[in-house]
């Protein structure tokens, strides 16, 4: 990636990007109820490290993969949280529309809606799994100053 593209994809929540020593640290603030799941930070290239209120650094070696590997993990966490928003709030557009239709509908007409989706199970199993697999970001301080 190059650095204007990182720039722009990440305007919004990178304060900086320092080198320190044989490391890089990119600095984000990111909004409180945002989470860094799991399953993008096991490898071994980044560190997640949560500073002062919402701040958290993203730190890595300073070669070029591990340095990839840390711009692709910050562009993930952030389209991951974007992601989840808009779905939160098309979960709640949804529950105001079927509010909606409670109370235009009689008692009769409700005992026969049907709700019908084909995977319906595998998507609540992979819900399951995804918040096992979720941190908050606020727990990421004791993670984090281990290192």
């Amino acid at each position: 990636m190059n650095y204007y593209t990182l720039l722009n994809q990440t305007k919004n929540y990178l304060t900086s990007i320092r080198i320190i020593k044989d490391h890089v640290s990119f600095d984000l603030v990111l909004p409180n109820t945002w989470v860094i799941p799991k399953k993008y930070t096991e490898g071994e290239n980044v560190s997640v490290v949560k500073n002062s209120n919402d701040s958290v650094s993203f730190v890595c070696k300073f070669d070029e993969n591990s340095v990839n590997d840390v711009e692709k993990t910050i562009k993930d966490v952030i389209q991951y949280n974007i992601d989840k928003e808009e779905k939160e709030n098309l979960f709640r557009n949804k529950v105001k529309e079927l509010k909606g239709i409670f109370d235009r509908e009689d008692i009769d007409g409700l005992r026969s809606l049907k709700f019908e989706f084909d995977e319906i199970k595998n998507m609540l199993k992979d819900n399951k799994n995804e918040s096992e697999d979720t941190e908050r970001v606020a727990e990421l301080q004791e993670s984090g100053s281990d290192q």
